[in-house]
């Protein structure tokens, strides 16, 4: 399971928002919903997001195991 929690908590620690992601990284509104979801995303999305934000992959994204497995 994919947790995108840190990235929420990013967001906030820099004052800004998912539509300051849309605007900055031209990542489609329908990605931005994947991180709310918990939904994978591709790996150069993640790349532009630590790149703008200037954080590393594990402040935003955290791999979960499922409890139901």
């Amino acid at each position: 399971m994919i947790d995108y929690i840190g990235l929420d908590k990013k967001l906030r620690e820099l004052g800004v928002d998912r539509k300051y992601l849309h605007e900055k990284t031209g990542i489609s509104w329908d990605v931005i919903r994947k991180f709310k979801k918990g939904e994978s995303v591709s790996l150069s999305t993640i790349e532009r997001i630590c790149l703008l934000l200037d954080c590393r992959i594990e402040e935003i994204v955290e791999i979960k195991k499922d409890p139901r497995a």
